[in-house]
């Protein structure tokens, strides 16, 4: 419990950028919507697959069923309309020549059977059996004739002949035949069970069907043969998928056609579906025979495999089933595929979604950073420009407009206060508060010789313009050379070195900024000379020594500034210009800090006024060539 404390504690003093912030919270979002869609697909599809597999598997054996069947309803409407043509001597039995034609134009007909014949109770026989070449071979056998004799004659698709042939051996008797058999034994047509054809030795099935004379007596059966190769061949042209297997098999097993049926040994016998090499299938005839189920999903040696069995309706009768076995990796395989996919698109959609929110994020961040840097500025006192920054969201705008409002405040207040004294509140994050403490300084007093004079005989305005000409150039040399302005008092100009900040060699800056000045206002004056202005002549006194520099006031309102002796010889000492004819004096301890810098020329010992205080000083004429 402990640990968990210390951890949400230190956590909650990790600090991070708004921009990361607003980036992890999308991200985040995109993440776990992603990671849901996906898991949901997953679990969903995982569970689907399995239904569409099955669902595909048998509509794959209903549709066989139904192509094959149609395939041997034609044939088995063929064969009855002929037996009708038979019976009602349409077409003419006894005449070899027309059977032979006929026969001919059926066999070119057919798309699963093979052959179609006729044979009487006298033993004649006439047949057209279309063979693996895509010839058609016509068989006549006629016993009435002395000696019985048979013939065989081939043609080409278009009825040319290309072979003929005339034995008087005829070993083939038609009433032996099983087709024969069992048409007479029913005395209807029917399908015949699997059987050796004489002479091909070719396994397969025959329609035969019996035709009667006017006195029912029986003149002969008509056959329509179905070889089980034909089907296997018809059967394999079906697609199912790169590693299933369609194939028709009997309820006792023995296997009627298979794809790849000339890869089996050929036998004159059935083959048991137990000696396929694919060791599975047998499984699935097993499993179907022992659990009566026709969809089912079952495992053999490690794989996982779906198989389905229908029955083919109109052979319903010789036990004939359509089966199919796919392996399920063969539908699992398209799913990974399917899911690769779409977890590919979903990391193609987050990606775009980052870009698309760091895009947004950008618009936001990158306007919030540049008032950031804008605050900054305003920390360190630095007050340029307008800080305004443009952006398309309100907040950042009204926060624009209040940093724009707050420099435009806080530039009219550089004026009223010295600009180091606030810079360094601002950058401490401190309030001003009354107090003070002693600090070395040197305090510098400037006046304008002969002010009253001037001011009674000058215009009011145009002596405003001058004055705040006049001090904004003495102003600008003495915080150039680092000066704090502590105010104006009428036409004067107090300012310290030393404070609110330390600085390196200040009697060194005051007198630099004492000198410049005077040279500022030598160039000011010429140019107020070229406008009809009277000058402005600037007396300067510098002194340095301790005092008391701080927030004094009330509670309302409050000045930064240094009192004490060393503020008050400087004045003294700007007074004594006027004496000594003079433009700047210094105290001897200033002299004695900067002798070795700048020129001199001693004025003597003096008393200053109100101070009780004797001191010998300097005025200060010019720098030493180094």
């Amino acid at each position: 419990m402990e640990c968990i404390k210390k951890i949400r504690k230190l956590c909650g003093q990790i600090i991070v950028t708004l921009r990361f912030s607003i980036l992890s919270i999308f991200i985040s979002l995109f993440v776990i919507s992603s990671i849901i869609v996906t898991a949901t697909y997953y679990m969903n599809s995982s569970r689907d697959i399995i239904y569409v597999a099955n669902k595909s598997m048998h509509d794959i054996t209903q549709s066989l069923n139904q192509l094959f069947l149609s395939e041997i309803r034609v044939a088995e409407q063929d064969a009855i309309f002929t037996s009708l043509l038979m019976q009602r001597n349409a077409l003419n039995t006894n005449d070899a020549s027309e059977m032979i034609s006929y026969f001919f134009t059926q066999a070119e007909q057919f798309n699963i059977a093979q052959a179609i014949y006729w044979g009487d109770v006298k033993g004649n026989y006439v047949s057209a059996e279309y063979e693996n070449d895509h010839t058609i071979t016509s068989h006549y056998i006629d016993r009435n004739a002395r000696p019985p004799y048979e013939l065989a004659i081939k043609r080409d698709r278009h009825g040319k002949v290309v072979e003929y042939k005339k034995s008087g051996a005829v070993d083939y008797d038609p009433r032996a035949r099983p087709w024969f058999k069992e048409a007479e034994e029913a005395a209807k047509p029917v399908w015949t069970r699997v059987y050796l054809y004489k002479p091909s030795d070719y396994l397969g099935i025959t329609l035969a069907a019996p035709v009667y004379d006017d006195n029912r007596q029986l003149k002969g059966v008509l056959g329509v043969d179905i070889r089980l190769d034909w089907i296997s061949a018809y059967i394999n042209k079906q697609y199912v998928n790169p590693h299933g297997v369609l194939f028709i098999v009997q309820e006792n097993g023995d296997l009627i056609a298979y794809p790849h049926f000339d890869e089996l040994p050929r036998h004159n016998y059935l083959m048991h579906i137990s000696e396929l090499p694919d060791k599975w299938i047998p499984e699935s005839f097993t499993i179907y025979k022992n659990s009566g189920q026709t969809s089912f999903s079952f495992q053999y040696d490690g794989k996982r495999y779906l198989a389905n069995y229908r029955p083919i309706p109109m052979l319903k009768k010789q036990g004939w089933l359509t089966g199919i076995v796919v392996p399920e990796n063969d539908f699992i395989s398209q799913l990974n595929e399917t899911r690769i996919t779409n977890i590919l698109m979903s990391l193609l959609a987050l990606l775009i979604g980052i870009y698309l929110v760091s895009i947004l994020v950008n618009n936001i961040v990158n306007p919030v950073k540049r008032l950031i840097r804008e605050t900054a500025r305003i920390k360190e006192f630095d007050l340029d420009g307008d800080g305004r920054v443009a952006s398309r969201i309100k907040e950042v705008l009204l926060l624009s407009d209040a940093i724009y409002s707050m420099k435009s405040g806080l530039r009219a207040f550089k004026r009223y206060v010295p600009s180091e004294l606030v810079r360094q509140l601002v950058k401490r994050g401190e309030s001003a508060k009354l107090g003070g403490s002693k600090k070395q300084i040197v305090a510098l007093f400037s006046d304008i010789k002969n002010f009253t004079n001037i001011m009674h005989t000058s215009d009011p305005d145009q002596l405003a313009s001058q004055m705040n000409e006049y001090f904004d150039v003495l102003s600008s040399v003495i915080t150039h050379e680092g000066g704090t302005i502590d105010k104006y008092i009428g036409d004067s100009i107090m300012a310290f070195w030393g404070a609110p900040n330390p600085i390196q060699n200040p009697c060194h800056h005051a007198a630099e900024a004492a000198l410049k000045c005077l040279e500022s206002l030598a160039v000011l004056e010429k140019k107020w000379e070229s406008e009809g202005k009277i000058p402005l002549k600037t007396r300067i006194g510098i002194h340095y020594g301790e005092a008391i520099v701080g927030n004094f006031g009330s509670s309302e309102r409050i000045n930064y500034t240094a009192i004490g002796d060393t503020i008050n010889i400087a004045k003294r000492l700007e007074s004594l210009n006027k004496k000594y004819h003079t433009h700047i004096l210094v105290s001897e301890t200033v002299y004695s800090i900067i002798q070795n810098q700048y020129i001199f020329k001693s004025e003597g010992r003096t008393l200053l006024k109100g101070l009780r205080l004797e001191m010998e000083v300097y005025s200060l004429l010019g720098r030493k060539k180094p």
